[in-house]
């Protein structure tokens, strides 16, 4: 029985060879275990992302671009316009004094507010527009001369009334607004339109008249070609128009005829300027009416 039964130092020998059989959990793992694990993960992650890069191209919507669409126009409309604006006849002194001598005067030129009032037809086709008009306005200047023998102030008054036949192309740059040019062609209705005062005492009021008579029959007004800008507002939903415009006289607009009295001959040009408002309607309207 003793030799069968083991004795208390075996037992104890024999459960630490268990112990020591058995792995221990606590310790970390070898590193070719580490590596072989780490080889059987990366597949599974690269696989999740594929599909949520998948899901994310999917789910996301593409982004709508900003652009401003223009609002087309194809219409043809007629209008009537008023407004105001500042004229300027050039070299008038030249016409009146000759220079080649020292003068024994001064000379002041100044330039007229004037009004003007016109119909026009449009004609649009989305940002192109041709515009037809005939605008009545004045072509005016004045000259004051001092004369320092006697003492004596003239004053010497140009107002052409003018109607002004004009073609002109406008751009659109934005729905409403525009910028122009084109071409126009002023038509004087009074060639002899100056009027003569001076301050002479009244004995001497039929030298006036006969001055003004020889002014009148020498310098004449005649047609004058004029190139144009302008920029305006222009709005086909509620017919109001807008402008600025500026037309510079590319010929002599007053003509010295052959007389003896001094008058010279000289360049003139004009420059005018207008500020107009106006208001448009559709031509099919007006002809339904008609109807």
């Amino acid at each position: 029985m003793a030799n069968m039964m083991p004795t208390k130092r075996e037992q104890t020998e024999r459960s630490s060879e268990k112990e020591s059989e058995q792995p221990n959990e606590s310790q970390p793992a070898p590193l070719s275990e580490q590596k072989a694990e780490h080889q059987e993960e990366l597949p599974t992650i690269v696989n999740e992302l594929d599909t949520m890069k998948r899901k994310t191209k999917s789910e996301h919507k593409p982004a709508k671009r900003l652009s401003a669409r223009y609002k087309s126009h194809t219409q043809s409309r007629i209008g009537i316009r008023a407004g105001a604006g500042y004229a300027n006849i050039v070299a008038l002194g030249e016409m009146i004094e000759d220079y080649s001598i020292r003068p024994h005067y001064t000379l002041e030129e100044h330039g007229s507010t004037v009004p003007t009032l016109g119909l026009f037809v449009l004609l649009r086709q989305d940002r192109l527009a041709v515009e037809l008009a005939a605008d009545y306005t004045w072509l005016s200047a004045k000259l004051v001369e001092h004369k320092q023998v006697g003492n004596i102030h003239e004053k010497t008054m140009f107002r052409y009334h003018v109607i002004i036949s004009q073609v002109a192309l406008r751009l659109y740059l934005l729905d409403n607004f525009y910028m122009g040019a084109g071409v126009a062609l002023a038509l004087p209705t009074n060639p002899g339109g100056l009027d003569f005062t001076s301050d002479r005492a009244n004995m001497l009021a039929s030298t006036d008249k006969l001055i003004q008579a020889h002014l009148r029959e020498t310098l004449r007004a005649k047609p004058q070609a004029t190139p144009l800008v302008k920029v305006g507002y222009s709005s086909f939903k509620n017919g109001i128009e807008a402008s600025l415009q500026y037309g510079y006289g590319l010929t002599d607009l007053i003509k010295t005829n052959d007389n003896p009295y001094g008058y010279h001959p000289a360049r003139n040009n004009c420059h005018l300027f207008l500020l107009t408002v106006g208001y448009t309607i559709p031509i099919k309207h007006i002809l339904k009416s008609t109807r």
